[in-house]
């Protein structure tokens, strides 16, 4: 569920009809249009006309300008609802930046606020021409992570992009350092004074008369050119009578006029219509239909009309003139008067914010509904909202709103309403916070008990709990608990209750998963994949196309798990980039595709999943996306750039909890690379340190033992103990075989095949191998191990599909001849040429262009002082060049 979002707040001000033009203040604005100046600040006490001046100034603009518009209130403290208005202003000038920061905050644990600026920075610096973005009423937040965030964007603004900021006090942002660079222009109190003159033009557009000269320094030195209380004071009963005797009974202080004033405008007015405007006024923001909720009358719509006629400090907030609010002056003062009011009419400001918010709550204003609920100390509605709507802000990755509205309601809520305990739990256990849960879930049980509670109602709560609980022993590493989860009765969580059903059904698959049941936790995914479409929920989704599809990869099927992944991620990103917990799909698929040697596409996918993981910080997610990039730079021989994937992903797993699998990936990656550069060295003092005295039976292994194995047994074949290795191989094998684990029985076999001494044995194994895996996509497996299988493999050419296997072995094989004439990437083009591609297909296999091949191929030719492909691959192989 996404809440609407009050285009108001991004409304440009019109200009009003009896302005005075204040020219220089315009050309002193225009210059912060200069290339470089980033920021624009107006800052200057309440009532000045900031807001008029740069409405003036919008207006008064020609050329290739352009102004994005936000008005910030109290509620814009919030990171998210800061963010979210800031980026749907710059939605006209930057298509889909609005989604892009939509997708950032599908997270339970936000990033932080830097880390949002800074997505906002290449989108800024595609517009074209120049870019203003108005943020008005700065005085009103003071979250020091969004001034953080503000810093760094200001800092980091394209040259032609800049902020103008309104507000009463200086923001906390580094002016010292942009005004000694000449960055920053200012306007301040003594710029936005009015002066004698503007003032006369103020006083004869409104009353249609004239001051002498000693009036006017009366109007201007009593109210120091505050514009708000030349505006108060022309529209007083006495500025239309005697402006002159009214002037000279005033103090000159300021806040003593604004208080006089605003008195002499409300009690100018009908008692009725000053019970209107007290009543309003409570709200931030209202429309006709709203005034008529909150005063129980039917004539909004035309009192705001004759407020507006009368400028009597109504401000439009769009151009249909449907939402308006009231001058933050005057709003104030009246609500003051409300408290006075309400002394005498005990418990009336309460009813009003429950009108108000029963008229958000009608109209799915939801955000607003909670907020005035609560100020109207009425929690009941807010808790019955989160029940009704906890799912369905998951299921779109708005969770941190979630837990925002489970902070407004009291603790003590929750001990009257199980449900509530629930679906905090809920929120809590997606948000990686298993202890939380588990407290909501026993006060959830205790007040189940307590309390009478239909049965139907009882156990649906039941069985949500059970899926929460069965969910938490999975995300909380509960190994055996996870396991545990098997054995319960099929019909523990009914397949009514849908979600829960998903949650629960997931978590058995798990179970399934560690135990090596592949087939079992196929149907349990399957079953959670089919209700996340069922109910269109894409975190349901997502979560069961990636543990389908791996189920899939790991028993051979490739081409299904891509199937299952893509449909996935089409599905999951239809209207945005997708929610940050797509990047874990991302890496799947990128494994899949690194796996049969689709390496381009495998690296976009790999930067996408790193972007996902950052809006939706998992340790698992992260940490399994840069072991992936580390294979995919693996395949590439970038082997500097597989250390840093490696160090990033130890990183992760050294600092979080993950799964067991995710460790013994890890080692594996570790012992290719060492193995691949030379530092056997590295490779036995890790494997040292192991404990692998005692080996256990096949039926003992599970998925994350056996990759282990894996590692251990490349680590033994390297140091010359082939027969500790092979005792590693078969255990893994059996089991493999066993569980029908294809792809482990693949790579269990090609690296039997490398540790058998005797050819004759090994090479019956690598071709069972290759006939397992080349059909079905298989092609990194066997490269990995391209050193040790190279001589087997070239007595396997007639298995079809070998020939890319020995081009890119030999690709990798460093040159035999010391009269080498040919540089590195035209002996790699040799290669390729001797197993037969084109060159079209050589330069996709390189990534270079089609013309570089066949210059390169010209090269080759002068080189070897041969006529043409057939001369140059036969002297080459002479040569011993491949």
């Amino acid at each position: 569920m996404n809440t609407p979002l009050l285009e108001t707040k991004l409304y440009i001000p019109p200009l009003i009809h009896d302005r005075v033009i204040r020219p220089q203040l315009i050309k002193h604005l225009n210059e912060g249009l200069l290339p470089d100046h980033p920021l624009i600040l107006l800052s200057a006490p309440a009532g000045y006309g900031k807001t008029t001046v740069l409405s003036e100034w919008i207006h008064a603009q020609k050329g290739d300008v352009h102004f994005a518009w936000y008005s910030l209130d109290p509620t814009d403290n919030d990171i998210v609802r800061f963010f979210t208005y800031l980026t749907t202003a710059l939605t006209r000038f930057i298509p889909g930046i609005s989604a892009l920061i939509n997708d950032l905050f599908a997270s339970p644990t936000l990033p932080a606020p830097i880390e949002i600026a800074a997505v906002l920075i290449n989108p800024l610096n595609s517009i074209q021409g120049s870019l203003v973005i108005i943020l008005d009423d700065v005085h009103t937040i003071h979250n020091p992570d969004l001034f953080a965030a503000l810093r760094f964007l200001i800092e980091h603004l394209p040259s032609h992009i800049h902020f103008a900021l309104a507000s009463r006090s200086d923001p906390p942002l580094p002016l010292h350092r942009l005004r000694a660079r000449g960055q920053l222009v200012e306007i301040r109190l003594h710029d936005l004074k009015f002066s004698k003159n503007e003032i006369k033009n103020i006083i004869e557009q409104t009353l249609k008369t004239s001051l002498n000269d000693h009036d006017l320094f009366l109007m201007e030195s009593k109210t120091e050119g505050w514009i708000a209380g030349i505006r108060m004071l022309l529209l007083s009963k006495f500025g239309k009578d005697n402006l002159t005797g009214l002037l000279h009974t005033l103090s000159g202080q300021q806040r003593f006029i604004m208080d006089f004033l605003s008195e002499e405008v409300l009690n100018n007015q009908s008692e009725e219509i000053q019970t209107f405007l007290m009543q309003t006024a409570l709200l931030d923001r209202f429309c006709s239909q709203l005034c008529d909720a909150v005063t129980m009358r039917l004539d909004g719509k035309e009192i705001l009309e004759m407020l507006e006629r009368m400028n009597c400090f109504l401000i439009p907030l769009d151009e249909n003139r449907h939402w308006y609010r009231y001058h933050h002056l005057f709003a104030d003062l009246l609500r003051v008067r409300m408290k006075q009011h309400e002394k005498t009419n005990p418990g009336e400001i309460k009813n009003i914010y429950e009108r108000a918010g029963a008229w958000f709550d009608e109209n799915q204003h939801y955000e607003e509904a909670v907020q005035q609920y609560v100020q109207a100390g009425n929690f009941t509605r807010p808790a019955e909202i989160v029940e009704q709507r906890t799912i369905d802000l998951f299921s779109h990755g708005r969770l941190h709103q979630l837990l925002a509205w489970i902070r407004l309601l009291p603790e003590e809520l929750a001990g009257q309403r199980p449900g509530l305990n629930i679906y905090q739990a809920w929120a809590l256990a997606f948000a990686s916070r298993p202890d939380e849960a588990e407290r909501r879930l026993i006060s959830a049980e205790s007040g189940m008990e307590n309390l009478d509670i239909q049965l139907n109602d009882r156990m649906r709560m039941q069985a949500e709990i059970r899926a929460i609980r069965s969910l938490l022993a999975v995300i909380s590493g509960n190994i055996n608990t996870a396991i545990g989860l098997i054995d319960l009765p099929k019909d523990c969580v009914p397949k009514e209750i849908k979600f829960a059903y998903s949650v629960h059904c997931w978590a058995v698959g798990y179970g399934h998963r560690i135990l090596g049941n592949l087939d079992a936790a196929i149907d349990c995914f399957e079953e959670v994949l089919k209700i996340g479409y069922e109910i269109d929920n894409l975190y349901t989704i997502v979560s069961g196309s990636v543990d389908l599809g791996e189920m899939l990869r790991q028993k051979g099927e490739i081409k299904k798990a891509e199937e299952i992944f893509r449909s996935g991620l089409h599905r999951s990103t239809q209207s945005s980039s997708g929610p940050g917990f797509i990047g874990r799909l991302e890496a799947f698929l990128a494994n899949i595709l690194v796996e049969r040697r689709e390496l381009n596409e495998a690296g976009e996918l790999i930067e996408r999943a790193i972007s996902h993981n950052q809006q939706w910080e998992n340790p698992n997610h992260s940490a399994y996306t840069f072991l992936i990039k580390a294979r995919y730079y693996f395949a590439l021989q970038r082997y500097d750039q597989v250390k840093q994937a490696i160090q990033q992903a130890t990183d992760w797993i050294e600092n979080a909890p993950v799964v067991s699998s995710l460790q013994s990936l890890l080692a594996l990656i570790k012992v290719n690379l060492w193995l691949a550069t030379g530092m056997n060295t590295s490779a036995s003092t890790w494997l040292s340190r192991q404990n692998i005295d005692q080996i256990p039976q096949s039926k003992q292994l599970n998925e994350s033992s056996e990759v282990l194995f894996l590692a251990f047994a490349k680590v033994l074949k390297a140091e010359g103990k082939h027969q500790s290795a092979l005792e590693l191989i078969t255990t893994v094998e059996n089991a493999a075989r066993k569980r029908q684990r294809i792809l482990m029985l693949i790579q269990a076999l090609v690296l039997k095949a490398c540790t058998i001494s005797n050819p004759s044995l090994a090479l019956p194994i690598l071709k069972e191998a290759l006939e397992l895996g080349l059909p079905r996509g298989f092609r990194q497996v066997y490269i990995e191990h391209g050193v040790w299988l190279k001589p087997l493999l070239e007595s396997c050419q007639e298995i079809t599909g070998i020939s890319e296997i020995l081009a890119v072995v030999f690709q990798s094989q460093p040159s035999r001849s010391s009269d080498n004439p040919l540089t590195k990437r035209e002996v790699d083009i040799l290669r390729w040429m001797a197993v037969g591609f084109s060159n079209d297909a050589i330069g996709q296999k390189l990534f270079i262009s089609y013309g570089t091949v066949k210059a390169h191929t010209a090269a080759i030719y002068r080189k070897l002082d041969v006529a043409n492909r057939t001369e140059a691959i036969a002297k080459a192989k002479d040569m011993g060049l491949i």
